[in-house]
This record gives C-alpha cells, structure tokens and sequence, in this order.
C-alpha cells in the first residue's frame, strides 16, 4: 500500500466485508478514516471499532452515495 500516514480517506460501504477490511488497512497505516454506510448506528459503530483496533482518528459518516445530496452533504462533512 502506498503511505498514508497524515492523510484522510473516505471509505464507503466501510461497515463490514471489504470496505470494513480496507478502511482497517488504511487505519492501521497512519491514515484518519471516514466510515461511510447508510445506517448511522452502523458507521457509527465501525468508527469507533476502527479507532480501537487501529489507533486510527475515525469518524462515522451516514449517507446514501447513490443519492447526490447525500454525497454533496458527506464530502462537505470530510
């Protein structure tokens, strides 16, 4: 993976499977992560596992990324 030590990653689908396992690689690697689902309890839960396991400054970010306002509203957030 490529260094990402200081920088901050948006990782959607980010609660479980794939984007859970990608947004830990991130984390572990020094990188900040915004969690992203549509459920807010999830994200928020993934978030704060994240920063557990990793050390990682994660925050929860719930949006539906097939919905433009949604998507405008969580990179106005990041």
């Amino acid at each position: 993976m490529c260094e990402v030590g200081g920088k901050v990653v948006l990782v959607t689908g980010a609660t479980q499977n794939v984007g859970l396992g990608i947004a830990r690689a991130f984390g572990a690697g020094g990188a900040s992560v915004v969690v992203n689902s549509r459920d807010p309890d999830r994200s928020a839960a993934a978030a704060k596992q994240l920063e557990h396991e990793t050390g990682a400054a994660a925050l929860a970010v719930a949006a539906d990324v097939t919905d433009e306002a949604d998507v405008a509203a969580m990179v106005g957030q990041v």
